[in-house]
Formats: structure tokens, sequence, C-alpha cells
């Protein structure tokens, strides 16, 4: 007989698996490995909620644990932690023991077997010091198993962790507490949100990804409200008769969630209203009229949730949540986007400081690379205007003869003698002129000038008691004398003013060259910084430019995921015409057994197909 036949209850959802398989594996830039690592594992019921609001009742009530038990099996699985303060510092999971004690099961492998209650209690005080104290603990659960004795007779098979809650860490917790939540939220098929009614604004104000749009995923997710009878309008509600089942309860929770959510959806078998633990124990000894009441109607909740979960189907429920990869590639991409404009303001930022900073240098460079020129120009007409008195002789020779005229029609000693005081003022007003001109400009300049002035012994005048020569012969020798007395004291006074200018003129020139170099200097590093800073915006936008190419390559990735997120139907459809073809041509040309077989299986089929396939719409 074909093996299709034999092995079609044991492989009913092979088609089904290898579409998922192949559509997984199509993914080139989503992360799926942990989809396809729960694809074929048990069903994962994981339990998230802030502390003290009764998750731990929940989870041991769901178990079965007996009411009476409830309360002080919860007191020792706080681990002598007080009321108030987070007991779940990691992930737990509690299962039957076969015994009548309690054993602990520690994610190195370590076994504490054999414990009773104050033992237990103890041992888990440990491990929260570990948690504490360690820089990295294990994610895996720690499994506590339970004395059978504490349990109902009706055995309930639920495989639950309860996940620590990150609202309510302590700081040194918080890191070990975010890494339990990566890791278990996305392997659960079915998460439990628990916290009290009176806070129902709770369950829109989640932050972690995977919980924080639950109401786009119901098939996924179960809302726990506890203390349900704890809110006035509900009490009201129950005893004036409007509320007498657990369906009214459950549709008085939805309004109001709806209406926190500002939706419509349909919460009634999403909801799950409940009191257990010390709560319900309260009402029971202080309330006999409301736990008459509602008894039946909590513990009906409470049933009606038990077998939604046993209920439940891995392999549904794995193909199911398919459908939200095209939403999770969505966020991925985007988050991916906003990481690389992040990264690329940050080489725009740098381009542009980079940018400002290297204009600035070249504008700070050109300001005083001018004022520096200025300053040498100064010098310069300085220097320029520093002009040294030529001692020639002749020139000299001609001042002196010009001033001391040779008169031999009027030769008095008086004559010649007027003749050197014009020479002597004419040569002292130059002298003065000059160097009144150039002090000052030193002076501004800051150049120093010697105290003493340039001098001279004066020239011999003329001496004699008769004023008048009376020979020529005497005259033009008193002429000629006093003429080479003068050219000789004009030479000197040349001579001393030069000697006078010459440290003034040095110092300038040194000044001058000092400003240059500075200059120089200054265009020298101004250059080599504004290259510096050409070469890094050049990196800069060669490395943004990768990005952008990185970026680019990485966005039609993510195009060709979202595509391929699109089109998981007809991957489906697809395995599922295979095997229905399969099908057919042994219903078709099979033997007897084989047609009839094979009509059985086709009717099966098409009812797995159908429901399959209508389930990734979403």
């Amino acid at each position: 007989m074909n093996p299709t036949f034999t092995n079609f209850h044991k492989n009913r959802y092979e088609w089904a698996f290898k579409a998922k398989k192949e559509f997984i594996n199509r993914f080139v830039r989503l992360d799926v490995e942990k989809i396809e690592a729960a694809s074929t594992k048990e069903l994962t019921i994981s339990v998230y909620g802030p502390t003290q609001v009764g998750k731990t009742a929940v989870i041991l009530s769901l178990l079965g644990i007996k009411q009476d038990r409830l309360s002080q099996l919860s007191k020792w699985l706080r681990g002598k932690r007080k009321l108030g303060e987070s007991s779940t510092v990691t992930v737990m999971r509690y299962e039957r023991s076969q015994d009548h004690s309690f054993h602990v099961r520690l994610p190195n492998d370590v076994v504490k077997a054999g414990l009773n209650g104050e033992q237990l209690e103890a041992a888990l005080e440990s491990v929260r010091a570990n948690v504490e104290t360690q820089e990295s603990y294990s994610v895996e659960p720690i499994v506590v198993e339970i004395p059978f004795d504490y349990f109902e007779e009706r055995n309930v098979h639920l495989n639950i962790v309860d996940l620590p809650g990150v609202e309510s860490a302590e700081l040194k917790e918080v890191e070990h507490v975010k890494q339990c939540i990566k890791h278990w939220l996305p392997l659960s098929e079915v998460c439990l949100l628990v916290d009290d009614a009176a806070q129902l604004t709770a369950f829109t104000q989640y932050v972690i990804k995977d919980i924080k749009t639950w109401y786009e995923q119901l098939d996924h997710f179960r809302v726990i409200p506890t203390r349900a009878l704890s809110l006035d309008n509900i009490r009201k509600n129950i005893f004036n008769g409007t509320i007498t089942s657990a369906n009214d309860l459950v549709s008085d929770y939805a309004k109001v969630l709806n209406r926190v959510l500002k939706m419509e959806l349909d919460f009634s078998k999403t909801i799950y209203p409940i009191d257990v633990g010390n709560s319900w124990d309260v009402i029971r000894d202080r309330e006999p009229v409301l736990y008459g009441k509602m008894k039946d109607i909590m513990d009906g909740i409470l049933q009606n949730l038990q077998r939604d979960l046993e209920n439940l189907d891995v392999n549904e429920l794995s193909f199911s949540r398919l459908t939200k990869l095209y939403k999770e590639a969505e966020e991925a991409s985007k988050h991916e986007l906003e990481q690389h404009q992040k990264k690329v303001e940050k080489y725009e930022t740098l381009i542009e400081r980079q940018t400002a900073i290297m204009e600035h240098e070249r504008e700070a460079a050109e300001l005083q690379a001018g004022h520096l020129k200025k300053e040498i120009q100064i010098y310069e007409e300085f220097i320029q205007g520093i002009v040294f008195l030529d001692p020639d002789s002749e020139q000299i020779r001609k001042l002196v003869n010009d001033v001391i005229e040779f008169t031999p029609y009027y030769r008095k000693a008086s004559m010649i003698n007027s003749h050197i005081d014009k020479l002597e003022l004419c040569v002292e007003q130059e002298i003065e002129t000059k160097l009144r001109e150039i002090k000052q400009k030193a002076s501004i300049l800051g150049i120093g000038v010697p105290f003493e002035e340039p001098c001279h012994a004066y020239i011999p005048r003329i001496e004699q008691k008769i004023d008048a020569f009376w020979l020529k012969g005497t005259y033009e020798k008193a002429v000629t004398t006093t003429r080479d007395y003068a050219e000789e004291w004009v030479t000197q006074m040349y001579v001393n003013y030069n000697l006078f200018l010459t440290p003034v003129l040095h110092e300038a020139i040194g000044q001058k060259e000092r400003l240059v170099k500075e200059k120089e200097f200054l265009m020298v590093v101004s250059a080599q910084k504004i290259n510096n800073l050409e070469k890094e915006i050049a990196m800069y936008r060669e490395q943004k430019a990768e990005l952008d190419a990185h970026y680019q390559a990485v966005y039609e990735l993510w195009n060709q995921d979202r595509e391929h997120a699109s089109q998981l139907q007809g991957y489906f459809i697809k395995y599922w015409m295979e095997y229905k073809n399969e099908l057919q041509q042994d219903l078709l040309y099979g033997q007897a057994e084989e047609r009839w077989l094979a009509a059985h299986y086709l009717q099966l089929l098409q009812r797995d197909g159908v429901k399959i396939i209508e389930s990734l719409n979403g």
C-alpha cells in the first residue's frame, strides 16, 4: 500500500510544515530562527505581569492545586520575600511531583530533592541571591516539583512558564529579567497577561515589543484580570442581577477593555476575569453572599481557561504566528532605517562640523595673515623711510661751496662766519627734521631710539680784530680753510646721523623679518590644518557613502522579505495542492481500499487546508 496512507495520520500536517519550512528559509534579512526552532516543540504558555497581582496563584490554580493549599504554597514560593516585593526573579515552571516532597531542578542541572516547604522557601531565597550577585544567570526555567497530594484529582497537562515582570524588578535584576522576557516571549505560543482588575489600563501600556500590540494577535494572548470581584460596578451588577453567569462577567470586562483600548474587538475567547488565592479566601470568609453567588461562576471561568489552554493546537498556532512576519519585517526594517538615519546624521554632523571648522580656520588664517601683511607693510614703509645721508665728499663739497660763498669783492670775516652759521643751521635742521619724523614712527612701532642725537663740534669761526681782509690771498686762504673745516664737520654730522639710525634700522628689519616668518608659519600651519580637515571630511563622506550603499542593499533585502512575507498563503496552497493531487491520483487509479482511504483522507485534508490557510488571512 502507498506509504502516503500508512503515514497520513502520523504526518497529517507534513504538507503544512514543508510549506512553513520553505517559507521561513526564503527570508534573507528577517531573523526567524526562534520561530523555526519552535515549529515542532511542545506548546508553551508564558505568564507575564507585575508582582502582587496573583500571578502565581493563577498559574497554580490552572495546574490544579487545591484551593486550601494555595495560600501556604504561594508563601513558600516567594522565597521569604515580603508582600509588596517582587518574588519571581527568574523563569519558573511548576510540575507535579511523584511523591510527597518538593524537588527543585536548577538550570545548571543541580537538583535539590526531598524538600519540605521551609526548605523550598530557603532554596528559592538562595536562587534570588545568586541572580543578584552573578553577572549572568541562565534564562532556562527553574522547575519546582510540587507534591502530588497538593493537586486535585484531575490531571492538567499545561506547560506554563512564569516570567518575571520587568516593571517590578529590582535594579540589580533588571538586565536578567529583560533577557528572560526577550528569550521566552517569542517561544511562547500563548501568553497570559495577568494584572489587577483595578488596573485595566495597564493592559494598554505595555512597552515590550512582543506584547505591546497583543490585541492584534488575540489567538496568542489571554487577558487575566485578577481580583475580578473587587470593582464597585461589577459588584453592583452582581447584586442587581445583571451578572448571573460567566458569560455576563466576561462581557462586562470585555466592554470595559474595549472602552479603554478605544476599539470594538471580540474578547469573548480572550478575557478571563477571575478571583483566586488570598483575595478569593477573603471573599469566602467575609462576604459569604457574594461568595455564594460567584463560586460556581469563578470555578467555571477557571475551568474554561484550563480547557481553552489544553485544547490549543500547537501546529495551528505555529502556522498562524507566521502571519505576523510581514509586520515584523516592516518593524525591523523601520528600526534598521532609523538606526541608519542616526548613523547618517552622525556623519552629516561630523561633515558639517568639520567643514565649519575648516572654513573658520581658513577665514581666521586669512584675517590674521591680512593683519600681519599690513604690519609688514608698515615696517616696510618705515624701513624705506630711513634714508642714510651720503657722506660722499663731492656732494658735501658742493653743499659747502654753495653756502660758504667766495666773494672777492666783499672780503670780510663776518661774511664768512655768517655763511658758517647758515650751513650749520641748514644741516642741523635737515637732520632734526628727519629724526623727528623717524622718532614719531619708531615710537608708534615700539622701536627703541638712542637717547643722544648725533652732534659734532661746531665749525671754527674766523676771529680777527679787523673784519675786512686787505689782502686777497689772505681772504682766499681763510675761505678755503673754512670750507675744509665745514666739509669735515658736515661729513661727521652725516656719519653720526647714519650711526644713530643704524640700530633703529636693524631693529625695524628684525621686526619685519619676524612678522614675515610668523606669517609664513601661520600659512603653513593653517594649510596643514585645512589639509587634515579636508582629509577627515573626505573620509566621513566616503564612510557615509559606504553606509548609504550598504543600507540601499539592506533595504532591497527588506523589500524582498516584505514581498515574500505577503506570499505566505501561496506557499501553503502550493503544498496543500501537491498533497491533494497525490491523494486524487490514488482515488482515481488505486486499488479499492486505496480509493476508499484516499477519499477519507481527502476529506481530512480539505478540512485541514481550509482551517489552516484561512487562518493565514491575518
